[in-house]
């Protein structure tokens, strides 16, 4: 997922017609979180370094955001859970629906 919203994003900042980049989720959420089952580990192996991870993905994605040329607005249209809020939070206006909770 984190790619494809980094290719995605590369797209619209390649293109000098965008204006304005509305970020919103499909279906009933905006971003439901990491799956922490994709954390687990077996006994005999390393712990999963958090720090590289958000080093490697999650760090990138924000400032990728950020520096956008255009306004970045996020509409929130349900949950927004873990690295959901920080995505809604780097952009430059946020719109909440009542159903939106952080």
């Amino acid at each position: 997922m984190h790619t494809e919203l980094r290719d995605a994003l590369a797209r619209v900042q390649a293109d000098d017609s965008v204006r304005v980049l509305v970020l919103t989720g499909a279906g009933r959420g905006f971003c439901a979180g990491q799956d922490l089952s994709d954390r687990s580990v077996a006994a005999d192996e390393a712990p999963p370094d958090i720090g590289a991870s958000i080093d490697l993905y999650y760090k990138p994605l924000i400032l990728q955001i950020q520096n956008l040329p255009m306004p970045v607005v996020c509409a929130v249209n349900g949950v927004a859970a873990g690295a959901g809020v920080s995505v809604a939070l780097a952009c430059d206006m946020v719109f909440a629906a009542k159903s939106a909770s952080f």
